[in-house]
């Protein structure tokens, strides 16, 4: 593995975390005023999985790297609170 596909990859795992801690954020203090940056945040997240496609990682390595990010963000709790479905959500 090359220095830059290493360099590049840091680079997007670092906006990974940045998309994900801007959402935790607007969830905690969750309004009608959060629905545009919130979609704004999902876009910026598939533009960030198409990049790690592009650089050449596989499907399952990028939604085991975006889930791994998702995962140390967000709490186990938190993740069942904004869910809503508490009774699903083990």
């Amino acid at each position: 593995m090359s220095i830059n596909l290493l360099n590049e990859t840091y680079t997007l795992v670092d906006e990974l975390f940045q998309v994900f801690e801007e959402t935790r954020s607007m969830f905690r203090t969750w309004d009608a005023s959060k629905h545009t940056p919130f979609i704004q945040q999902v876009t910026k997240l598939q533009e960030l999985e198409a990049k790690l496609y592009q650089l050449g990682y596989e499907e399952d390595f990028v939604y085991l790297l975006v889930k791994s990010v998702y995962q140390s963000v967000f709490t186990r709790t938190e993740i069942r609170q904004y869910a809503d479905n508490r009774n699903i959500i083990k």
